[in-house]
């Protein structure tokens, strides 16, 4: 029987063809054949009888719950439960779509081929010369192609001679080329990837260094649960040798922490190198806090060779502690012990300088104690073990018990609105059990201390400017009495340690300019002290100014006067920022100080789009040296770095060079961003806290 127009059917047979052939859901060998109902359109449908033979021509639209084929043509044979559909053949079920230009369909057997094929399985879609459906989620591609570029052409795809596609979970390719755009740059035999989301990353940096030769850096990153990740590190260097490491970083809102470890046997050393990190940080209740920081290394310079983008290169001294704080709304405690170790050079590696165990500590907020009077309290107690000198003193190598208190009462007036005066004064006492004096330890109790006053006198004359004009003096009192220390060893203050008149003045104009001045000057009058001009006793002049004209530019500039002996600048900082990092910036400053006369440190970077998707990302730092003022002749050059990426829609390349002192190196990294995704979910943020000088693009 012929239909000669578009026609909606309803059949037993239609259903188990949508349902057995095209579900991704039913497995013919596992179910049974039943029947319910399905709807095929077209403009043209044809039945034969004698053949089992169903025939539909021109916009044939063929739907089941799950399923729906559309083609130019479909024929369906229903004894031999297949089915063939050509030209322009498009189905969508629940786990993905095809096109082909014809697609062969066995429902008895739960499988297709496909010529021409193409399937989207987002993020991915693949297509191939001849595509065989194993199952709901198989493929079996030759001359296949593969990408998660959602752009026509695609940026970047990986071609195979043949594929193994599970979809979500894994693609498995042979003789594999990766391209970009038309032109494949990367053969490898066999290639496999994970496809599912945001499970675990791998990534391998190349690159060449004058101390390590060529290397391979990678990192691979697994999250092991919502709150927690972990990394390995292995690094192949061609003369240092293989270095390992693990990371392990955990964060939740009540509880946070990192451990990080890595090792290496370095060859061109011939020592072996290792460092060891740990942080936490836990709130134990409501008001109860803990937190820890641990620190070792074997050398002073590991960082500039091994930990990861540490801005810190070198290293001479390694801190670690441990702490316990109770936080009260009005005063603060806590019990801590401390460790701290210098790097020794005769002895090539770091060694205990001091050890405090236990120390507590208090402070108090500003107690209000009447109108506008407050009071402030502070202590602090610990035991500690002190190894200071280099080589090692063995009179100072000991324990050293010690404790101190300070109070502090002031009081605040306000003759009108736009004056304020405060007086206070204070004391601190100090108690410790040894103390050196010169070259030798003096084994009594030493109890010393401190009064002190001071006066400060603040106006805003306008509503931009105002300043403050204080006065400060303290005495030191002599060992174990309450009185002036007029004779103590090597000091020429009389036990006066500061009486002095400062002044600061601040001019803020809006948001986007602001200047600030101070000085002060010395009314004490040292022993043997030859006063030869009033300049002698002022403190150097400071002037700091920041100016933002607009939201992408910044210019900061600081300056410090030397007044005695010699009028000169002291020191001196400039810093001009522009732009912005996502668009196009560009900074610049320097530094000097009259200690290292004749150099001035210069800084230059920016980074800037060179065309479209192309970015340079560059910086200098350099010494110049010369005779002063503007005769500089000699360019030291400190630390230079350019960066070059390549950013387009859906992949992402970078390389670069950084030359620092001893260290001369290249990188490259071709990352899909789908990968970069995956790294930026598994990271957190909390990082920061544990690794404050880790460059934070880190996989």
């Amino acid at each position: 029987m012929t239909f000669r127009r578009r026609l909606s059917v309803s059949s037993l047979a239609f259903w188990g063809l949508s349902v057995f052939l095209f579900s991704p859901n039913v497995d013919a060998e596992d179910q049974p054949v039943s029947f319910t109902s399905g709807t095929i359109t077209s403009d043209h449908l044809e039945y034969r009888p004698a053949e089992s033979l169903m025939v539909a021509k021109g916009h044939a639209v063929l739907i089941s719950s799950q399923t729906r084929l559309e083609a130019d043509e479909i024929h369906i044979r229903i004894s031999s439960q297949t089915a063939t559909a050509s030209g322009k053949v498009y189905m969508e079920d629940e786990r993905m779509t095809l096109y082909s230009d014809q697609l062969d369909y066995d429902w008895g057997l739960s499988t297709s081929l496909l010529e021409n094929g193409y399937v989207q399985d987002p993020p991915w879609r693949l297509w191939g010369r001849r595509m065989r459906r194993l199952g709901p989620e198989r493929f079996s591609v030759q001359r296949a192609a593969m990408t998660s570029c959602d752009l026509n052409p695609p940026h970047y795809h990986f071609r195979a001679k043949s594929m193994h596609f599970l979809s979500k979970k894994r693609a498995t390719t042979y003789k594999t080329r990766l391209a970009f755009g038309t032109d494949a740059v990367f053969y490898v035999p066999f290639y496999t990837r994970s496809l599912r989301d945001n499970r675990w990353t791998y990534t391998v940096d190349p690159g060449r260094s004058s101390y390590h030769g060529y290397y391979a850096k990678s990192i691979f990153t697994y999250p092991l649960t919502l709150n927690s990740y972990g990394r390995l590190y292995w690094d192949h260097f061609q003369l240092s040798g293989n270095g390992w490491g693990a990371e392990y970083n955990y964060f939740r809102p009540d509880v946070k922490g990192s451990f990080y470890g890595y090792r290496i046997t370095d060859r061109k050393a011939k020592m072996e190198r290792w460092n060891l990190r740990v942080g936490h940080w836990q709130q134990l209740a409501a008001r109860w806090s803990l937190q820890a920081n641990a620190l070792y290394l074997s050398d002073l310079d590991f960082n500039n060779l091994y930990f990861r983008d540490d801005t810190r290169r070198v290293l001479q001294q390694a801190e670690s502690d441990a702490a316990v704080t109770y936080q009260h709304p009005v005063f603060t405690t806590r019990m801590s012990v401390e460790h701290d170790r210098v790097f020794n050079v005769q002895k090539r590696r770091f060694i205990g300088q001091r050890s405090a165990l236990p120390m507590a500590t208090l402070q108090t907020v500003p107690l209000l104690f009447g109108p506008s009077v407050y009071f402030t309290l502070s202590g602090n107690a610990r035991h500690e073990y002190v190894r200071p000198g280099d080589p090692i003193n063995p009179d100072f190598d000991r324990f050293r018990k010690s404790a101190d208190a300070a109070a502090n009462l002031s009081r605040q007036f306000r003759p009108s609105k736009d004056v304020t005066i405060t007086p206070s004064a204070g004391m601190d006492e100090t108690w410790q059990s040894w103390r050196a004096v010169g070259g030798t330890v003096d084994l009594n109790d030493i109890y010393q201390g401190h009064g002190f006053t001071g006066l400060n006198f603040r106006h805003r004359l306008t509503r931009n400017l105002d300043y403050d004009l204080s006065h400060s003096y303290r005495v030191r009192w002599a060992p174990n009495s309450l009185k002036r220390d007029h004779a103590s060893p090597g000091a020429n203050d009389k036990g006066t340690e500061a009486n002095a008149i400062s002044l600061f003045s601040s001019y803020r104009l809006g948001a986007g300019f602001w200047a600030r001045a101070s000085s002060g000057y010395d009314l004490r009058l040292l022993e043997g002290e030859k006063i030869k001009s009033p300049r002698q006793k002022i403190a150097p002049p400071s002037v700091e100014m920041s100016y933002r004209p607009t939201r992408w530019m910044e210019l900061f500039h600081r300056q410090t006067f030397l007044l005695y002996p010699v009028r000169r600048p002291q020191t001196g900082q400039f810093s001009f920022n522009a732009g912005q990092r996502e668009i196009a910036s560009f900074n610049s400053g320097f530094s000097y100080n009259s200690g290292a006369p004749g150099q001035v440190q210069i800084r230059h970077g920016a980074t800037f789009p060179l065309t479209t998707g192309w970015w340079l990302d560059g910086e200098v730092l350099y010494t110049a040296k010369g005779t002063g003022k503007l005769n500089y002749d000699t360019v030291q050059m400190d630390e230079k770095r350019l960066t070059v990426r390549r950013d387009l829609h859906c992949w992402a390349a970078r390389g670069g060079f950084e030359q620092r002192p001893g260290v001369y190196e290249f990188f490259i990294r071709v990352d899909i961003k789908a990968n970069v995704a995956a790294r930026q979910g598994v990271a957190s943020p909390e990082e920061r806290q544990f690794y404050p000088t880790r460059k934070q693009e880190i996989p």
